[in-house]
């Protein structure tokens, strides 16, 4: 949405004509008019979006309000731009360089959406280091659903103290507060703020300019004094109970080996998730004399020694395998009629290092036994049957190295 041709005119005519400091009348009135517009950003965008968080409705409110104000001063008296104020602020979740390539980007964004104005006082920031305003929010509205509020609030202090950075904040309860303020506290920090304030002068106290004096009390003067959080929030993601968690993982070590797997994991209890590991390998390796075709499901069931599925695990599984390998030597080895696939539990041990609120890498290792019954055929192209085989197994049983995605 855009400010009407004939509303951009007349803001431009006006500010031109206040240039000119006023001769107040003897009667006259002294007042100051000042207002806030403030323009959200996507996440990682530097693009101005109407759509967003209603930016277009807001865009042309302020410069109707503004050109209300200017029309009715500039028939009284005259008016004079005071000041104007830009404010770039970022979110917290990029790094640095990001972040001020991305205040500067925005800046550069919204200058270009506005009429050219000659003020006594034109400041501008650019704020790539949003903690103190994030702060600010946490502690502003003691009834915020922040997860850990006060634990959150805690470790935000000391990164602006510099005794923590943002690793902390965001393994902190297994990222469930991170999570939060993603969705519904950073985008009010992904913002471009212009304040302007305007002096004016009246000839009468009349119930005209009473009313004039009341348009300069607008609700978003409350944001000059702070950041506040929006009342509303435009998250479309559907929202996943605080106990529960939904995760999708790739074992790199089963990907170096060409081996297909795709993990799943479920919270359900703020110590407990379930797992469920299924790999396939149908292929040979360059001859069919090497070969390590295999399908393998291994559920698990997990305890957290922290809360919010992070850090330290144990876990028990279990697995149920069907497997054809020819190791390259003289004889190819199957799962007996090929339904008699190797089965066993083990325990494990793993640990879990968030990178974002969503990704991270979890290490894992496992021992136990398994049961197999095999036959035995020779290596070579239709190698006939030659024996059968049995075999209890004892050592490990599980290796990790996994790069997985929370919901």
């Amino acid at each position: 949405m855009s400010v009407g041709n004939t509303t951009i005119s007349r803001f431009c005519a006006f500010l031109c004509l206040i240039l000119s400091i006023p001769l107040l009348a003897p009667d006259a009135d002294a007042r100051e008019y000042r207002d806030t517009l403030s323009i959200y950003f996507r996440k990682g965008k530097a693009d101005y979006d109407s759509s967003f968080f209603d930016n277009g409705r807001r865009y042309a409110e302020f410069f109707s309000r503004l050109d209300s104000v200017l029309t009715e001063g500039g028939g009284r008296g005259n008016c004079n731009v005071r000041y104007l104020n830009y404010l770039v602020t970022c979110s917290p979740e990029g790094p640095l360089p990001v972040n001020y390539r991305l205040v500067k980007e925005r800046y550069e964004t919204v200058i270009g959406l506005l009429p050219n104005v000659d003020s006594t006082t034109v400041t501008y920031e650019l704020d790539d280091k949003p903690w103190p305003d994030l702060l600010n929010m946490l502690e502003s509205d003691p009834g915020l659903s922040v997860p850990y509020r006060d634990e959150a609030i805690a470790v935000v202090r000391s990164i602006i103290e510099g005794s923590a950075t943002s690793s902390d904040l965001i393994s902190l309860r297994g990222s469930e507060p991170w999570r939060y303020m993603v969705d519904n506290l950073f985008p009010s920090l992904r913002r471009f703020r212009v304040i302007v304030a305007v002096s004016y002068t009246v000839e009468d106290l009349s119930e005209s300019s009473s009313a004039l004096k009341q348009k300069a009390s607008l609700p978003d003067d409350s944001l000059v004094s702070g950041l506040a959080p929006l009342p509303y929030c435009y998250n479309t993601k559907p929202e996943i109970p605080k106990n529960y968690m939904i995760e999708l993982k790739t074992n790199l070590l089963y990907d170096l080996a060409a081996v297909a797997n795709l993990s799943c994991e479920v919270g359900f209890a703020k110590h407990f998730s379930a797992e469920l590991l299924f790999t396939f390998s149908p292929w040979d390796y360059g001859r069919e004399t090497l070969q390590f075709r295999t399908a393998l499901l291994q559920p698990e069931f997990r305890y957290w020694f922290s809360e919010g599925w992070t850090r330290h695990f144990v876990g028990l599984h279990a697995h149920l395998g069907w497997y054809n390998i020819a190791p390259g030597g003289k004889v190819r080895y199957q799962d007996h009629n090929g339904n008699s696939p190797l089965v066993g539990v083990g325990l494990s041990y793993g640990y879990v290092v968030p990178f974002t609120s969503h990704w991270g890498a979890e290490f894992s290792v496992g021992a136990g036994y398994a049961y197999l019954s095999y036959d035995k055929f020779y290596n070579i192209h239709n190698g006939a049957l030659f024996g059968t085989g049995e075999k209890h197994y004892f050592g490990l049983t599980k290796l990790g190295v996994s790069i997985y995605y929370r919901f």
